[in-house]
C-alpha cells in the first residue's frame, strides 16, 4: 500500500511540475501546439533524409527516488522537459522531453526530440541502446537507433549518437 501511495504522489508531483505535458485539448501548451501543427506528409522543405551524427543535450532534469535507495538505483525516475538539443557542429536542433527509469544495469527511457520547423522524432529503450519508435513532419517513417552516453566533463550534459533514415 505504501508503494502505491508513493507512485500516486509521484504522478501528482510530475503533473504539477510539467503541466504542458498533461493531455490537453485546448492547445494552450506550446509543445502540444507544436505536435499538432505538423503536416502528416514529408514537406519539400525537409533538409535531409537521414541523421548520422552525435547530438548534445544540455539542461536540468528532476529525479524521483521511488525506492528510497539513492540516485540512479533501481526504481529511480528522471523527468526532463525543454532540454536543449544541439547538432555536433553546435547549431541548435530543438528541445527534448521524456522520462528514464533506472534498472539494475541501465536506464530505460522514452523521450522525444522536437524541432520547431521539421517535426519530432521519438526514441525508446535502454539509454545506451535505444530504438526510434516514430516521427512526425520531416521525420515521418523514421527508423534507426540512438546510443546515449553521459558527459564526464559537463554537468547535465548527455550525448546521443543517432543513426536514422526517414
Amino acid at each position: 500500500m505504501k508503494s502505491a501511495n508513493i507512485i500516486i504522489q509521484f504522478y501528482i508531483i510530475v503533473a504539477a511540475i510539467f503541466p504542458a505535458s498533461a493531455s490537453s485539448r485546448d492547445g494552450d501548451a506550446p509543445m502540444n501546439d507544436l505536435r499538432r501543427s505538423k503536416k502528416s506528409k514529408r514537406s519539400k522543405k525537409c533538409p535531409t533524409k537521414k541523421l548520422n551524427e552525435t547530438m548534445k543535450s544540455v539542461g536540468a532534469h528532476m529525479g524521483f527516488d521511488i525506492g528510497g535507495t539513492g540516485p540512479f538505483t533501481p526504481g529511480y525516475i528522471v523527468v526532463f522537459d525543454d532540454i536543449g538539443v544541439y547538432h555536433e557542429n553546435g547549431y541548435y536542433f530543438g528541445a527534448q522531453a521524456g522520462t528514464c527509469t533506472s534498472t539494475p544495469k541501465d536506464l530505460y527511457c522514452t523521450f522525444t526530440f522536437y524541432h520547431e520547423e521539421h517535426g519530432s522524432i521519438s526514441f525508446q529503450g535502454l539509454f545506451h541502446s535505444m530504438t526510434i519508435t516514430g516521427g512526425t513532419g520531416c521525420f515521418e517513417g523514421a527508423r534507426g537507433s540512438l546510443i546515449g552516453s553521459f558527459s564526464t566533463d559537463e554537468a547535465d550534459t548527455y550525448y546521443h549518437k543517432i543513426h536514422a533514415k526517414f
